[in-house]
């Protein structure tokens, strides 16, 4: 298994939000600012998701973790929230839902391999639902289970295909471990899939770049005069993420 940077324990490096923010800027995770005692089945679901992560096509907005981390759920949140999910999933063992909001309490907790058992069900019942593998990728990613990550999200990206922003996060995965070429690959289908996107054409010009194909950078370096205030906070946080990878000699 590919391990990103030295090998920790994972209670040892979960004890925050503000460590597992660090881990993994732009988790899934850190959206425990929804309420414990909103109905599971809201159509809010994809919303808070989405909002939580990086990425978005030029014309939705989607929050980077920084605008909600105040709201982070507390532990107390947490303690509560897991016996009420408890309950509801022994009551309604084939609603995904369900499993995935015990799965986020377990992580909320710090209680890592509960979180992955709980999600990994929620795919299990839910298997055509992206959103849920992007939950488990980034659990995997926190904790620097790289190969398990990629696996969920080429799954999310199969269930999404005309979603671009499921390749952005797959190309981001990658360059943590710098793997340019299948970043490359993954930029360039996102490119493909939303055309009008500044940043997507100029996540792939640094990477054609940093493979020393200038050419084709310069083409899609050409689209770096459209970005704007939110395509720029996009790529400060797109590379916070993968740690300088971009930006190594």
């Amino acid at each position: 298994m590919t391990t990103m940077g030295e090998e920790q324990k994972p209670r040892d490096i979960l004890r925050s939000g503000k460590e597992r923010q660090r881990l993994s800027p732009f988790t899934v995770f850190v959206f425990y600012n929804s309420q414990p005692t909103a109905h599971p089945l809201s159509n809010r679901r994809e919303e808070s998701l989405r909002q939580t992560s990086f990425g978005g096509d030029g014309k939705e907005k989607r929050y980077s973790v920084a605008s909600i981390g105040e709201g982070r759920m507390s532990q107390l949140q947490a303690k509560k929230a897991l016996e009420s999910y408890r309950r509801a999933a022994l009551l309604n063992p084939k609603k995904a839902w369900y499993r995935i909001q015990l799965g986020r309490a377990y992580w909320a907790l710090g209680m890592v391999e509960e979180a992955i058992k709980e999600i990994a069900k929620a795919c299990e019942l839910s298997p055509r639902d992206p959103l849920f593998r992007l939950e488990l990728a980034e659990i995997h990613l926190a904790t620097n289970r790289f190969d398990e990550a990629v696996q969920q999200l080429k799954i999310a990206c199969q269930w999404a295909p005309d979603d671009p922003f499921y390749q952005v996060r797959l190309a981001a995965a990658y360059l943590l471990v710098r793997r340019f070429r299948d970043a490359l690959d993954a930029l360039r289908e996102a490119v493909r899939l939303c055309p009008w996107n500044a940043s997507y054409h100029y996540l792939l010009s640094q990477v054609y770049q940093k493979l020393g194909e200038g050419e084709k950078a310069a083409f899609h370096n050409r689209f770096r005069w459209r970005l704007d205030e939110y395509d720029r906070h996009f790529l400060k946080r797109f590379h916070k993420a993968i740690k300088g990878a971009l930006d190594e000699n």
